[in-house]
């Protein structure tokens, strides 16, 4: 398999559904169950209109979901706005074309079983704008240094979706943290290039110094 310049890589590696960005670690690791339990209960003091789009968010996020497993790249790009685009940390953009071809090159990567979950930790509504902080958590088998592996990625972000005359559909991605990556198993770095013969990856915690992050 050709060989890709990192950042492509990376994007491979992580798809939001095409929003793959360069991040930072931005807090001490929670396991995702209690970050799900923990907004869970926060969501049920939600007044019925935010429930409400919080459930049409969530047929969304279900249509992207079959959209990935079917490896159907139209249906992906149709939950977009034309003028979809993602920020990273440090002010990097990438617009609608730079993204679709990222979610492209995944599709032609990734073999089944597929899984997709987005989970909404938490949901603000502006009129017609939703701005939801997900959990997203993306397993697939994938060619990884030769040989398919196992890829499980997940990270939390911040989406603002807008409705539209076709239903809601995702317009932004930004605050990409908190992700992590495994291959077969063995927790990887995100910013680098995979190497099945690196040791398992250790993040830095909060507060702590050094250039593994």
């Amino acid at each position: 398999m050709r060989k890709l310049p990192i950042f492509l890589l990376a994007a491979l590696l992580f798809d939001l559904a095409g929003a793959a960005l360069p991040a930072q670690e931005k807090t001490i690791e929670k396991s995702r169950e209690d970050l799900k339990a923990e907004y869970a209960r926060r969501a049920k003091a939600e007044d019925e209109n935010t429930r409400r789009v919080r459930k049409e968010l969530d047929e969304q996020y279900l249509k992207l979901a079959e959209a990935n497993q079917k490896r159907d790249l139209k249906a992906i790009l149709a939950l977009r706005t034309p003028d979809f685009s993602t920020k990273g940390p440090k002010g990097q953009s990438s617009n609608y074309k730079q993204m679709a071809e990222v979610s492209k090159k995944l599709v032609e990567a990734m073999r089944p079983p597929i899984q997709l979950q987005n989970t909404i930790l938490e949901l603000t509504l502006d009129q017609n704008e939703a701005k939801a902080t997900v959990l997203q958590e993306f397993s697939r088998m994938q060619n990884m240094a030769g040989k398919i592996r196992k890829v499980e990625t997940s990270a939390i972000q911040r989406e603002t979706w807008v409705r539209t005359d076709e239903g809601w559909k995702l317009k932004f991605v930004d605050d990409v943290h908190d992700r992590r990556w495994l291959v077969d198993g063995t927790r990887v770095d995100p910013d680098r290039p995979y190497n099945p013969d690196d040791p398992p990856y250790k993040p830095r915690k909060e507060g702590q110094q050094g250039a593994n992050r």
